[in-house]
């Protein structure tokens, strides 16, 4: 049973997610930047960058990109998701 039909077009305007994440400085290990980031502070130990895109997942994949010398900061969703991700990880590995 159909109940509606809409023929008109409609432009849904996805959010910006903006996430930030800390990075440990390893001199054998130097970050490119995407387009989308940007370094918001600096230690001598620690990047602080900021991420901004459309895309839950590209976020995601980038922050596990960079393994274990990366930490989510904000929001509280991403961290979710990337703690979510490595869990399944883990019960790949567990199941060999």
């Amino acid at each position: 049973k159909i109940l509606s039909v809409n023929l008109s077009k409609k432009t849904i305007e996805i959010p910006d997610i903006i996430a930030g994440y800390e990075l440990e400085k390893d001199c054998a290990y130097q970050p490119e930047l995407l387009e989308n980031e940007k370094i918001i502070s600096e230690t001598e130990e620690k990047y602080i960058i900021e991420i901004t895109s459309k895309n839950k997942f590209d976020i995601v994949q980038r922050v596990l990109s960079h393994m274990n010398k990366c930490k989510v900061l904000y929001p509280e969703i991403i961290k979710e998701e990337v703690i979510l991700n490595l869990k399944k990880m883990k019960e790949g590995y567990l199941e060999q």
